[in-house]
């Protein structure tokens, strides 16, 4: 009775394996599979902007993308001489002083790929 068992058991077996190695083998093709995340984020920080002394210009992030997400945005900006950093998907900044500020965006993705946008701020 065994034998019979065992020798009726053999296809269902070797079907089992095969499925196993074909899953295996796409994940090692596959990186998204095996939970790495090879493609960098897409940084988009908007277009240049002009404001006037007092104003509050918003930073929009919104515009960046990425392969399966992003989980950090980071704002900098080179203000009265100190360097200034501030996160968030969207930021808010107040100009007290006239000059032209870059404005810089890092984003990244959970994996740690980043990339930065910049754009202008003209303040007079």
């Amino acid at each position: 009775m065994y034998e019979s068992m065992s020798r009726d058991l053999a296809p269902l077996t070797l079907s089992i394996v095969a499925i196993v190695i074909f899953v295996v083998m796409a994940s090692l093709m596959d990186p998204a599979a095996s939970g790495e995340d090879l493609e960098a984020p897409v940084a988009d920080a908007g277009s240049d902007r002009t404001a006037a002394l007092g104003q509050t210009v918003a930073f929009d992030g919104s515009g960046s993308s990425d392969d399966v997400g992003i989980v950090g945005w980071e704002w900098s900006l080179r203000y009265a001489g100190s360097d200034l950093s501030f996160g968030g998907e969207y930021a808010l900044f107040t100009f007290e002083r006239a000059g032209i500020y870059q404005v810089t965006l890092t984003v990244r993705d959970g994996a740690g790929n980043s990339d930065t946008d910049t754009f202008w701020v003209s303040v007079a």
